[in-house]
């Protein structure tokens, strides 16, 4: 189900990824240095299932925490300037924690 809440560039060259986990600021979504030192990252991973859920309609059973991989985390930022020029109103500035999972199908055309 398309969530009309979020921004979609479904016929443009606007790269984007598939999905932001955004962690929220509780416990069951906060992970320390040492998680981070030994991939486990829980908090993320979980507030990547919830987001999945909200942007895209995966339910959390299609996603189980034990099957995402954590690749790095990386600082992120980028305008598109491309796009709406070097005024532009989009833009990111971010610790992003880059996560991949396999194993389920998912049919994108629900989105656009």
């Amino acid at each position: 189900m398309k969530n009309f809440e979020i921004i979609l560039f479904c016929d443009s060259v606007v790269w984007t990824n598939t999905c932001c986990s955004h962690p929220l600021h509780i416990p069951t979504e906060m992970d320390t240095p040492k998680d981070v030192e030994d991939h486990s990252v829980m908090g993320v991973k979980r507030a990547a299932v919830r987001k999945l859920a909200h942007e895209l309609g995966i339910e959390a059973s299609e996603v189980p925490l034990e099957n995402f991989k954590f690749l790095t985390r990386l600082h992120y930022w980028a305008a598109d300037s491309v796009t709406h020029g070097p005024d532009s109103p989009w833009g990111e500035h971010e610790i992003d924690y880059v996560l991949f999972i396999q194993g389920f199908t998912w049919n994108f055309s629900k989105l656009c």
